[in-house]
């Protein structure tokens, strides 16, 4: 996975790059879909599949994020991110592979998935009483 993610940061980077240097043409709302469509669509892709990668690999997305926000508002290379990433409403990368699963697994569960994912799931049902169980009053 290493020269995947290599190759991602790559690209992205490289779109990233051209963004950059056409920045000063664009709009702000032109800036931002450029980004999304060159960009974070790359970081996005296939993400899922990223999960449980040492967190050296995913740093490396992580920067490449990192880049795209602060071109994107026009900040500093040692600007602080977080509040950058707050106000673009962007979930950092390992968030983004988390929600991912998270969504795929509830449309799975909710039968809005494709059957041969949805059929991948088995529902647990427990013969005991747990903390979580429903109670139900008379």
């Amino acid at each position: 996975m290493k020269s995947h993610v290599n190759m991602v940061c790559k690209s992205a980077r490289y779109h990233l790059h051209n963004i950059s240097l056409t920045g000063r043409f664009l709009t702000k709302d032109a800036a931002a879909k450029a980004i999304q469509a060159f960009v974070i669509s790359r970081l996005d892709s296939n993400n899922a599949l990223l999960y449980g990668l040492p967190s050296c690999e995913l740093k490396k997305i992580q920067r490449v994020q990192n880049a795209a926000a602060r071109l994107l508002v026009g900040a500093k290379r040692n600007c602080h991110i977080t509040p950058i990433l707050k106000d673009l409403h962007w979930l950092p990368v390992v968030c983004r592979i988390k929600y991912k699963i998270l969504l795929l697994t509830f449309k799975c569960m909710k039968k809005l998935a494709p059957d041969y994912l949805a059929n991948l799931l088995k529902k647990c049902i427990t013969s005991r009483a747990t903390r979580s169980a429903p109670v139900t009053f008379t």
